[in-house]
C-alpha cells in the first residue's frame, strides 16, 4: 500500500515539462529520486514500472500500475479543471462531476459518479477520455476479478456495457 501511494504521488512528476511523453519523464525523475536518495523499496521495479506505464499499460499484471492507472482515470471531478479547460467541448462537462464514489467488495466494483443537473452527459460521452475511463475500469476489473457497476447519478451508466460489449 505505501510503496502504490508512492506511486501516485511521483506518476506525474514529469508533467511539468508537458503531457507528452510525461509519464517516461515522471519514471526517469523517480528511478534518479530513489538511486540519489538511497531510497530502497520492496517492489521498486513494479514501482517504477507503474509510473512508466500509468498513461496507457491496460495490459499490465502489475497491481501497482492497474491500480495507479485507474486511480489516475477517475480524477476527472470538477477540481481536475484548470481554467483553460472551461471552455473545451468534453472537458467542460467535467465541471459537473461533484464526486466520485468508489466501493469495492470481494465481486464487485460499484462507481458512482455524482454530477449536477447541469451537466450535458452527451457531451461528456463523447469526450475522448470516458472513453480511457472506462477502459480502465473494465481492465481493473476484470484483472481483479471483480463485477464493474456504473452508475451515473442513481441511474446505471448504460454507456459502459456498451462499451464494454463491444470490445470483448
Amino acid at each position: 500500500m505505501e510503496e502504490a501511494k508512492i506511486a501516485a504521488i511521483l506518476h506525474d512528476t514529469g508533467a511539468i515539462e508537458g503531457k507528452k511523453n510525461h509519464a517516461l519523464r515522471s519514471y526517469d525523475f523517480a528511478k534518479a529520486y530513489f538511486e540519489e536518495n538511497n531510497i530502497e523499496l520492496k517492489y521498486k521495479d513494479l514501482v517504477l514500472e507503474a509510473i512508466k506505464i500509468h498513461s496507457d499499460g491496460f495490459n499490465s499484471n502489475n497491481i501497482i500500475a492497474l491500480t495507479l492507472i485507474i486511480s489516475d482515470k477517475l480524477d476527472i471531478k470538477y477540481t481536475r479543471v484548470a481554467k483553460a479547460g472551461y471552455d473545451l467541448k468534453g472537458m467542460r462537462e467535467l465541471l459537473h462531476i461533484k464526486d466520485i464514489l468508489v466501493d469495492i467488495n470481494s465481486s464487485n466494483i460499484e462507481i458512482k459518479f455524482i454530477c449536477d443537473e447541469e451537466i450535458n452527459k452527451k457531451e461528456l460521452e463523447e469526450f475522448y477520455f470516458i472513453t480511457k475511463v472506462f477502459k480502465s475500469i473494465h481492465t481493473f476489473s476484470s484483472k481483479m476479478n471483480l463485477n464493474p457497476k456504473l452508475f451515473f447519478n442513481n441511474d446505471e451508466w448504460k454507456m459502459f456495457n456498451n462499451i464494454i460489449e463491444n470490445k470483448d
